[in-house]
C-alpha cells in the first residue's frame, strides 16, 4: 500500500510520461500521414486517415496501461488500473473495494 502523497506523485509522473510519449507518436504519425496521404486517392484516402487515427488511439491505450503497471498503480487484488484521482478520497479500488491507499 502507498500513502495518498505517493499515489499522487506516481500518478502525476505516469501522466507526464504518457503525455510526452503520445505527443511523440502523434508527431511521427503526422509525418507518416503526410508522406503517404498523397499516394492515395478518393475513398482509400479517408480509410487511410481513419486507420492511422485508430492506430494512434490503440497504441495510446496500451502505453497508458503499460505505464500505470510500471509505476505500480494496479490493484494487487483484482488487477484494476488505478488511474483516477478520486481513489485518494475513497482509498479503495473502484472495482473490488479493497483498500489500496493507507493514511500516512
Amino acid at each position: 500500500m502507498m500513502t495518498p502523497r505517493e499515489f499522487m506523485t506516481k500518478l502525476q509522473t505516469c501522466k507526464t510520461q504518457q503525455s510526452l510519449i503520445i505527443l511523440g507518436i502523434i508527431g511521427i504519425s503526422t509525418l507518416a500521414i503526410v508522406a503517404f496521404y498523397t499516394r492515395f486517392t478518393g475513398f482509400v484516402r479517408g480509410v487511410f486517415v481513419v486507420f492511422w487515427i485508430a492506430l494512434i488511439i490503440t497504441v495510446g491505450q496500451f502505453i497508458s496501461a503499460f505505464l500505470l503497471r510500471r509505476h505500480g498503480l494496479v490493484c494487487s487484488s483484482c488487477g484494476q488500473l488505478l488511474e483516477k484521482v478520486e481513489i485518494v478520497q475513497t482509498h479503495k479500488c473502484p472495482k473490488c473495494q479493497m483498500e489500496v491507499i493507507r493514511d500516512a
